[in-house]
């Protein structure tokens, strides 16, 4: 195995995946990139028409997006809510999005386009089998930390740091 890893020949073993490492036993897990959620362009119209933004929060059942100079409070439509086996979430900052128009200042999130990264972590209590997507579209992982107050924690930056490596983005400590 040392010599493959020398070579740069682990990449393609299977039994190396990452997806594969979190797979239930005894299940297999469809390995897809992060742009790869059916529902969101599964019942898609076209986007003509539709404003496109970026999602700045997220809060109970609506988000705030911003597009071009203005932020809109959307909602998401009934097809985005839907939950999947493998996330928490379906929506997450940062995301871009195609939204319509339902009131002054005011949308409906019709579709969420393809991701080029993604930070996440895995849920917590009964759903630690579940990915928590924090941030989609991210360019870069800085993690700033306390040395004093509170009381340094070397564990979280390994923590972020993993988070960083396992969504293939840059980071800085």
């Amino acid at each position: 195995m040392t010599q493959r890893y020398e070579a740069g020949d682990l990449d393609g073993d299977p039994h190396l995946d990452r997806d594969a490492l979190d797979a239930p036993r005894g299940k297999p897990r469809k390995v897809g990139t992060t742009s790869d959620d059916p529902r969101l362009d599964r019942h898609a119209r076209s986007r003509e028409g539709l404003l496109e933004g970026t999602v700045l929060s997220i809060g109970p059942g609506s988000c705030r997006v911003r597009s071009r100079d203005k932020e809109y409070a959307c909602v998401l439509r009934g097809i985005l809510t839907a939950k999947d086996s493998r996330r928490q979430t379906v929506l997450a900052v940062g995301d871009k999005v195609y939204f319509s128009l339902i009131g002054d200042g005011e949308g409906a999130i019709e579709q969420v386009g393809a991701r080029r990264t993604i930070l996440t972590r895995r849920g917590t209590g009964p759903r630690s089998r579940l990915q928590h997507i924090m941030a989609a579209n991210v360019d870069r992982v800085v993690v700033v930390v306390s040395t004093r107050e509170p009381s340094f924690r070397p564990r979280l930056i390994d923590r972020y740091l993993v988070a960083a490596e396992y969504g293939e983005l840059e980071a800085a400590v």
